[in-house]
């Protein structure tokens, strides 16, 4: 028992979504550059291995 949906209003309904999510994406970016900076330091290339932790 399926109600018609109109085309449009399913398309709508899945450019809303998509719009609230890049909406939540677009603030998670502005607070992460609110914590570290515009330009973060890049993470080192090497990491040794911590000589306590058992293979």
């Amino acid at each position: 028992m399926w109600a018609y949906v109109p085309r449009t209003t399913v398309a709508a309904m899945g450019d809303s979504l998509l719009q609230q999510q890049l909406d939540e994406v677009r603030a998670l970016l502005l607070r992460t550059r609110e914590l570290f900076g515009a330009h973060p330091v890049a993470p080192p290339e090497i990491i040794p291995p911590d000589p306590e932790t058992p293979n």
